[in-house]
Formats: structure tokens, sequence, C-alpha cells
């Protein structure tokens, strides 16, 4: 006996008629009459007296399984509604996800703060990947909900996505670089010199854009491919070459380097399942915004 069977036995009890019933549930009439067939032989039961042509009836053992069946779903139903209510008190958790690199301490300690009041007992956990690790952990549901570029989205399917505010960019390069030693370098100090950038995959579209971008600055640079965010900085840490990095990573700040802001915003986007149904996802993307929009 299934829940199926016993939704479309009390669907046809209420109104006596294969065919009313069957327009209700959207389902053809035979499939119904299968499902009733089904649910009687299982049961060792005959439910409906079909003793009359066109007509309908509950036999006895129908009546008594109709009142049994409708207390079972109303059961059902509370015990669904009082699971989803503990759940939310005492086990309620958010998997956020950031590209590695990123400082969002003061993020997560704005939104924690603000999800605390609406769920006290809740936890917010943040983790740091790579851009190909964010999409992976997000399609396998080990994360609800990741923060990345735009440029990245192409590759997404079945995903919900909010806009955010841009992210801004800044270029940065060693203390060791000739450049360092101006009082205010510029884009043109850095023509002809070593571009370091990521992956393709690991940061889609970021390497044709940021290379349109020098072309319209008149800049002519050598192109050099690092497999990651560290490597590019271990490069850049022979007073050599520069790379462009989102204003808000916490490589921006490292004292052995330099940076200054570029013309050169990055649309950035918060993704989640669409079938994520977590209460504390909307609250916590709501703060998010409010705290990225005040920065």
């Amino acid at each position: 006996m299934t829940s199926l069977q016993v939704r479309y036995f009390l669907i046809v009890a209420e109104h006596m008629s294969y065919t009313a019933a069957a327009d209700a549930l959207y389902v053809s009439q035979p499939a119904l009459s299968k499902q009733i067939l089904a649910l009687e032989h299982e049961l060792q039961l005959e439910l409906f007296n079909r003793s009359r042509k066109n007509h309908l009836e509950l036999t006895p053992a129908g009546h008594i399984l109709r009142k049994v069946f409708s207390e079972m779903e109303g059961l059902l139903r509370d015990g669904k509604k009082q699971a989803s209510e503990a759940m939310a008190k005492d086990t309620l958790c958010l998997r956020v996800g950031f590209v590695e690199g990123a400082d969002m301490a003061a993020l997560a300690h704005f939104c924690k703060k603000e999800v605390a009041g609406c769920y006290p007992d809740s936890t917010i956990e943040f983790e740091s990947h790579s851009f190909k690790e964010l999409h992976a952990n997000l399609s396998a549901g080990r994360l609800d909900i990741i923060f990345c570029a735009e440029t990245g989205l192409k590759t997404f399917e079945g995903l919900c996505s909010k806009k955010l505010p841009p992210s801004r960019t800044v270029l940065l390069f060693s203390r060791k670089h000739p450049a360092a030693g101006k009082e205010k370098p510029t884009i043109a100090d850095f023509n002809g010199d070593i571009y370091f950038f990521l992956p393709r995959d690991e940061a889609p579209l970021s390497y044709e854009i940021n290379r349109s971008y020098f072309l319209s600055q008149g800049l002519d640079v050598r192109q050099c491919e690092k497999p990651n965010r560290e490597s590019i900085l271990l490069a850049l840490g022979e007073g050599k070459g520069f790379s462009v990095f989102d204003s808000k990573s916490r490589y921006a700040g490292y004292p052995e380097f330099f940076c200054f802001p570029l013309d050169l915003p990055i649309p950035f986007r918060a993704v989640w399942n669409e079938n994520n149904a977590n209460p504390l996802l909307p609250i916590f993307l709501d703060q998010a915004i409010l705290w990225m929009d005040g920065r």
C-alpha cells in the first residue's frame, strides 16, 4: 500500500465518481482504477460497491478505511510540520562557499549575528575553495550557497542566482617590482610586463575580459598561466610581472605587495540549487547584500 493509493482512494470516496476523481487528480481514469484495484487486492477488501452501473458507493469496509486514512493523512501532515519546526530550531545549518583568498570575515560576522536573531540555535559554516571545487560542492549538495564571479555561470545548470554588487579589481605587484619605487604607479608602468593569470576553467572569461581591458589601455603584455592563486603570488614575489585580483581578496592586503584600483568591475552573483528549501538561505543572502551595499 502506498501513499499514492491512499490519496487516490480518498479522492474517489469524496467524489463517488472515477471520472470526477480522475479530473481532480489530473490523471487518466484507467490509471486511477488500476491503483484502486491494487489497493483492494493488497488489503483483500472490497472498498467500493460496483453492483449498479454508473453508480459508486462505499462498502462498510470502505467507510471504515476512509475515516482511518483521513486521520492518517492528518497525522502525517502534523508530523511533518513538527519535524520541520524541530529541525529549524535545533539542527539548521547553512554551508556557504567563497572563492579561495576572499576576505569575508566581516561579512561572516555580520550575517551570523542577523541569522542568529531569527534562528538562535542555527549554525553557519564557511568554506573556501577554487572555482571548480565550489561548483562541484554546490552541485553535490555539500554547499547551500556560493559567491562567485558571474563569468562562470554559463557552466551552471538547474541553479538559481542573484546579482550582487560588482566587485572592484586591483592590479597587484610585488614591492620588489620597479614600479613600486614610483610615487604613484599607473597601468602604463606595466607595458611589456608579464601578466600572470589563472586557467580558464578556474576563472571563466576573466582572462578574455582582462585582456580586452589591457588592450583598451594600450597595454601590451606577455602572458603566463599559473595553476592557482598561490602560484601567482609566488611568481610575483620574484619582483616581475603583475596580476589582477578582487579588491576583497586578502592578498590585496599582504604587506609584501602593492596594488592600485582598476576601472574594471567584475559582476558577482550568489548561486544556490533551485530545490534548496533551507530557511536560513534567504535570510543570509539578504544580509550579505546589505553588507556588500554598505561597503
